[in-house]
């Protein structure tokens, strides 16, 4: 998979911090694309949570980044 990092920061218009909470421990960061679309989201946490539960989360088949 190819990330092209100048092409996410002109996408990017909003990012929106969802704070811990409904069974989350820490907050998630979510990324909006013009027209308030859904481009992804970023996990982050501590070091008491699977390694695989943090990062860069997105559903490919609306994502244009990749």
């Amino acid at each position: 998979m190819i990330f092209d990092q100048e092409k996410a920061k002109r996408s990017v218009s909003v990012i929106r911090k969802e704070f811990p909470g409904c069974g989350r421990k820490y907050p998630v960061y979510k990324f909006y694309g013009e027209g308030d679309a859904y481009i992804c989201k970023a996990h982050y946490s501590g070091p008491d949570v699977n390694t695989l539960q943090r990062g860069l989360w997105t559903d490919s088949s609306c994502c244009s980044l990749f």
